[in-house]
């Protein structure tokens, strides 16, 4: 997982969105989206969830939730690989 660095990121700016606009379903997409690009796939998976709520007949956001689900299991499966093979050595 790379670092986060959020003062390269608007997370500050979706996050007012939705203080503005809790039900905002973008602002839960674009926050994210900007986790998924940092890596931060559980991160993401929640920010999605919460768009699907909001806006559960948009089909991106499923897809999308759906994929990093995917890739947050694959991760973990890498990462128990890695410890396995480490500790045959």
């Amino acid at each position: 997982m790379r670092p986060f660095h959020p003062e390269f990121i608007k997370i500050e700016d979706f996050t007012q969105a939705l203080r503005i606009t809790p039900n905002y379903s973008q602002a839960y997409h674009d926050l994210g989206l900007t986790y998924a690009q940092e890596e931060h796939y559980d991160k993401a998976i929640e920010y999605y969830t919460q768009a699907i709520k909001f806006d559960p007949n948009y089909p991106s956001f499923v897809k999308l939730r759906k994929h990093l689900q995917f890739i947050d299991s694959a991760t973990v499966v890498d990462q128990s690989i890695e410890v396995i093979f480490n500790n045959m050595k």
